[in-house]
């Protein structure tokens, strides 16, 4: 399903973020409140260029229909490569997941349908086992390919990836729910999510920022007692170097979730993902507080919302 808007085809997204525009239960604040208390380097900064504030930072980004999180265990987010997509051994012997999906979801994926495909490194997620693990916006699916990486034959791993696109990835597909076979296993993922983009070989900015917002957001969860559910970690480059630090917010809404399953405004955002930019340490508190507590977005540092 796609919209014609002043004859430009936009995707089922957008279409419904224009009309939240108009016809939205959201409620925003305009300012991001300041912090409380210094938690020890609330108020730290790294040593960067002066930033550009003049670029407009609300609606500067795109929108994709659903956003495939990729659980990667390699925590060295320093080191991953710039291109990601390209750099063979991302995944050590394991070979490049990254690399994969995004060349093959080119010719699967539905134009009108985009997916967002990022890498990430969550410390509560880590598992050395076989199984390949994702998350799944907005649907807040776990999703294991199990035993993946014992498949030797690259050409039975791409197949499997291609299987994996079509029925996850495309409005074609369906995804299960709560299935457990001898290939998948979905479940719900029932926590709140907080990535920070930290790939430093892509963006400077975003690297030595990263470390610092989420160090105040581990203290700041703690402080509000959100630490057991809410887990929080880096994700690979998201766009926008010049809107860094960037964070993105998945609120587990399940109790937003109305008769019939039906879902308002809030819910569905920030299920979507709500994307905050030019987000320094000073800004978790209030973020934390307005967002994860209240379910309020800050017009301030606000992009969009992710899917």
């Amino acid at each position: 399903m796609f919209r014609i808007i002043n004859k430009r085809i936009i995707n089922p997204s957008e279409a419904r973020r224009i009309v939240n525009k108009y016809y939205s239960t959201i409620e925003y604040i305009d300012k991001c409140p300041v912090p409380k208390i210094d938690t020890g380097c609330t108020f730290c900064e790294p040593n960067l260029p002066i930033q550009n504030l003049t670029k407009q930072i609300n609606n500067s980004k795109s929108y994709p229909w659903k956003h495939l999180i990729y659980l990667s265990n390699n925590s060295e987010y320093k080191k991953w490569p710039a291109k990601l997509e390209f750099a063979i051994g991302n995944d050590g012997p394991e070979g490049n997941v990254i690399g994969d999906l995004s060349r093959f979801k080119r010719d699967l994926l539905d134009p009108y349908h985009p997916v967002l495909i990022s890498q990430s490194y969550i410390e509560n997620k880590v598992d050395h086992g076989k199984d390949l693990r994702f998350l799944l916006y907005p649907d807040f699916k776990e999703i294991r390919i199990n035993d993946y990486f014992s498949i030797e034959d690259e050409k039975d791993r791409n197949e499997v990836l291609k299987n994996f696109i079509v029925k996850f990835l495309t409005p074609a597909g369906e995804i299960p729910d709560g299935e457990v076979n001898n290939l998948y296993n979905v479940k719900d993922y029932d926590k709140n999510l907080i990535l920070t983009c930290g790939h430093y070989q892509r963006d400077i900015r975003c690297g030595k920022y990263a470390p610092l917002i989420i160090d105040e957001i581990k203290k700041t969860l703690e402080i509000e007692n959100l630490q057991d559910s809410t887990d929080v970690g880096v994700i690979s480059h998201i766009g926008g170097h010049v809107f860094a630090g960037n964070v993105i917010i998945f609120k587990n809404m399940s109790q937003g979730i109305g008769e019939g399953g039906e879902e308002g405004d809030v819910c569905r955002v920030f299920k979507s993902g709500v994307w905050y930019g030019r987000v320094k340490p000073e800004n978790v508190q209030g973020i934390v507080s307005e967002s994860i507590v209240n379910s309020r977005i800050i017009k301030e540092i606000y992009r969009g919302d992710v899917s």
